[in-house]
């Protein structure tokens, strides 16, 4: 059997030290299946899915989601596709286009219940 997973950093195991640590390779362990992890740090779910479409998922037998927060956004500029979070640092993106610094700023000061809602 195959195990497909797909998540974010907490199925990528990203805090972890041993990243085979991770819940999807305990999982394949305790299956005694293959596993291919494909999660990705920083993803929220637009992205997770959106990648699992991407996948030929006929080759696996099972699927992990490990569903991202609910309040991390997908944005597509003319520099690529990222995810911001409110409170999320994202230097990196900061660094590739001076612009995204507003984007998050203001997502972060206008997150709250209504606009969730």
């Amino acid at each position: 059997m195959k195990i497909l997973a797909i998540g974010d950093s907490f199925t990528w195991g990203e805090e972890l030290e041993d990243r085979s640590n991770a819940w999807p390779f305990l999982v394949a362990k305790r299956l005694n299946c293959d596993i291919d992890n494909k999660a990705m740090y920083g993803t929220g779910n637009y992205r997770l899915m959106r990648k699992l479409l991407e996948e030929d998922i006929n080759q696996y037998d099972i699927i992990l989601i490990g569903w991202s927060h609910f309040d991390r956004l997908e944005v597509a500029d003319e520099d690529g596709t990222w995810d911001l979070w409110p409170g999320g640092n994202r230097t990196i993106f900061k660094e590739q286009a001076p612009y995204r610094s507003t984007l998050i700023d203001y997502t972060a000061r206008h997150h709250n219940d209504d606009y969730l809602y």
